[in-house]
């Protein structure tokens, strides 16, 4: 082994508590118990304690005390949320998407890509009724959710492709996609339309619209903006669609430097035709 190999210089112990985190973002697991961890990272028990102990110690994760299992720590939201690109996009999405929750009176999402995921970098809730399972930090899979779709079905083909090969392919719903087949299908459909839509499929009785966002790189979705509502009704032909296309272009504009973000106007469909 030479020093250009990227495992010269890992460390075993550091490699064993990384693949401990990670274990919490298959299948978007809230929390894990010893032995379960022990299982799938077929390693002693008693190993899997001292690592466990020594991450919680600092607040990587947190001891559910009336189960016994752990969670994710509070460490890792602060680690995340001071990433300088990532607090510039939750700064700048927040009014964008307090208006859309408003304009339609559900839960909306700002996303970008993180490998086969996404991760939800902003979430407004005007109304909070509706029980979703998505967080600010949190990573959800790309094939089953709107925003992961939108991002997705714009991307570069070479690196669509790349993504789709890495994908694990859970089942959350019966109407979740589970072949490569299905969802290339589906993306067909994201890029005719222009954006994505989730039909329970992440999530049962859930229904989500979502449209990709751009930066500097015009041809490649530097996220997603999306709105999640109980129930698919018409509605969703024409005012909710084009009130989060309108949301995407004006996060789009806001990220390339224009002067977009207007307090004043109210973000509803009667705008989108004035």
């Amino acid at each position: 082994m030479s020093y250009s190999d990227p495992n010269y210089f890992s460390i075993h112990a550091v490699e064993r508590a990384m693949q401990v985190l990670e274990q919490f973002l298959i299948g978007r697991q809230q929390e894990l118990g010893i032995t379960e961890l022990s299982e799938r990272l077929e390693i002693p028990k008693a190993s899997v304690y001292r690592l466990v102990a020594t991450l919680e110690s600092r607040n990587f994760l947190r001891r559910n005390p009336e189960s016994g299992r752990y969670g994710l720590g509070i460490r890792l939201f602060e680690l995340g949320s001071s990433i300088p690109y990532l607090k510039h996009l939750r700064v700048l999405t927040q009014p964008f998407l307090r208006e859309l929750s408003e304009a339609l009176d559900g839960v909306t999402h700002f996303s970008v890509l993180n490998g086969a995921h996404i991760v939800f970098i902003e979430k407004m809730e005007w109304n909070k009724t509706m029980a979703l399972r998505s967080a600010v930090g949190r990573l959800a899979p790309i094939h089953c959710t709107a925003s992961g779709k939108a991002i997705l079905g714009f991307l570069p083909a070479n690196q669509r492709d790349e993504i789709i090969r890495q994908i694990e392919w859970i089942r959350f719903t019966k109407r979740t996609l589970m072949t490569s087949g299905d969802l290339l299908h589906d993306l067909m459909g994201v890029q005719e339309r222009g954006y994505a839509v989730d039909d329970g499929e992440s999530q049962e009785s859930c229904f989500c619209i979502a449209a990709p966002v751009y930066s500097r790189q015009p041809h490649v979705p530097a996220g997603a903006v999306s709105v999640s509502k109980p129930n698919k009704t018409t509605e969703y032909d024409t005012e909710v669609v084009e009130t989060v296309l309108y949301a995407a272009r004006r996060i789009t504009k806001a990220l390339c430097g224009a002067p977009m973000y207007d307090p004043g106007k109210d973000l509803t469909y009667e705008t989108l035709k004035a």
